[in-house]
């Protein structure tokens, strides 16, 4: 069973402190600029028709909105844990950027080595003193696997681009939120992605990190939407 996930928010939040009044400024610069990443993107591809070029592919205007570059030296080093007793495993730092644990760090990593961007930093308690070794999470594949043809997927357009075959995404009709299926054959060897056609921008897991992920009983997480994995042929 592949999944989306998400830090589960009917469970008390992940707080954190800056130590520094420069990581939090930093913080918020890096805010800034994830919420300004659609518009730079629409400029992008304005600037691009306007002096010849194509218009975007939505798998490419897709992935400039997911996996988009910034100053990685702005996220801080070290970070507070508010309460050393309520700390997550997975959890959303800013836009597509997450704080993850090692054991999540190593689960990824056992499946697909060298792919997704871990950016360490020191996980503090409230005497500055260090209790974990925690990571900026950003998962960097964008992959085209759902299985139209089953599980009562409804397709629909993006706004304004209905005239651009390839600017669709499905959602699950009502009563079928459970029953769609991703091609396995596109799974091969990945750990983590985004889905370029699913209507949310989840991060979704495959069967085999589902598993590693229970085994290993990480917190708390929730597992969205359920896909199973079946053969192209």
């Amino acid at each position: 069973m592949a999944c989306t996930i998400d830090e589960d928010f009917s469970k008390d939040e992940f707080l954190i402190a800056f130590i520094s009044e420069e990581g939090e400024q930093n913080y918020q610069a890096l805010v800034k600029h994830a919420q300004a990443n659609r518009g730079r993107v629409t400029r992008e591809e304005i600037f691009q028709k306007l002096n010849g070029g194509e218009a975007f592919t939505y798998y490419e205007r897709k992935k400039k909105i997911l996996i988009y570059d910034f100053d990685t030296d702005l996220l801080p080093k070290s970070l507070c844990a508010v309460d050393v007793n309520n700390i997550y495993d997975f959890s959303n730092f800013f836009g597509h950027t997450y704080m993850v644990s090692q054991t999540f760090k190593d689960i990824i990593e056992s499946v697909e080595p060298g792919v997704h961007d871990f950016i360490h930093f020191d996980l503090m308690d409230n005497m500055k003193n260090k209790i974990a070794d925690y990571y900026y999470f950003i998962c960097k594949n964008l992959i085209d696997s759902i299985n139209p043809n089953v599980g009562g997927l409804e397709r629909r357009h993006v706004d304004f681009k209905d005239d651009y075959a390839d600017y669709y995404y499905y959602g699950a009709l009502p009563g079928n939120e459970n029953n769609q299926v991703l091609f396995k054959d596109k799974l091969k060897g990945k750990a983590c992605f985004y889905e370029l056609h699913w209507d949310e921008e989840y991060i979704f897991i495959t069967d085999e990190v589902y598993q590693k992920i229970q085994q290993a009983g990480l917190k708390p997480l929730r597992f969205g939407y359920k896909f199973k994995e079946q053969s192209m042929s």
